[in-house]
């Protein structure tokens, strides 16, 4: 599937506890204060691409993860408070595999680690 640059947009939800995980606007919501972990996974339909997966905490930038060769794998770590959003970008338009059920190749995670 042919994904533009952007917000990764996860429609096929496999959990999502506590609908903290929106449909509509493609971002995680943090339910109380602590450590969350964020974790993408991807992988592109040419062994030569190139490109990055981008995590978001409330519209800002966070980290950068960078893949040379078709397949990215990246977990971040991030201090939230209450209701502030997370969220995975693509930097470019990317050729991807997604996969169908819950045989994904193209997904996101989200997990609340401690509370604080």
């Amino acid at each position: 599937t042919s994904i533009s640059a952007g917000i990764l947009q996860f429609d096929n939800i496999v959990e999502n506890i506590g609908n903290h995980y929106s449909t509509t606007t493609y971002k995680f919501t943090c339910p109380v204060n602590g450590l969350y972990q964020a974790s993408v996974g991807a992988i592109s339909q040419s062994n030569t691409d190139a490109y990055g997966m981008d995590l978001y905490k409330s519209d800002v930038r966070q980290r950068r993860n960078y893949s040379v060769f078709r397949t990215i794998q990246a977990t971040n770590f991030l201090m939230c408070v209450a209701g502030d959003t997370i969220h995975w970008q693509l930097s470019n338009n990317q050729n991807l595999y997604e996969g169908t059920g819950e045989e994904r190749y193209t997904y996101a995670s989200y997990s609340l680690i401690y509370a604080t």
